[in-house]
């Protein structure tokens, strides 16, 4: 059972998130994890990973999304 003062497990996800990304630029990130990367500086704040994983879905790769046209994109 969790300790009742243990913090929840989405605090300081953004900062481990950076980090891993500073340890091999990316290379070990899927391609939804890149996509977090790039909508946090769009959302400072709350959590970007359903939108990251809705679009990957909806363009498949990394690659599709950022050549996608910015309507398809909205």
């Amino acid at each position: 059972m969790a300790e009742e003062n243990s913090k929840p497990h989405y605090l300081g996800h953004r900062e481990r998130l950076r980090a891993r990304f500073l340890k091999d630029f990316g290379k070990s990130f899927s391609d939804y994890e890149l996509v977090e990367l790039l909508l946090f500086m769009a959302q400072p704040r709350g959590d970007v990973k359903p939108l990251a994983k809705s679009l990957m879905k909806h363009f498949g790769t990394f690659a599709a999304l950022v050549a996608a046209d910015a309507d398809e994109i909205r």
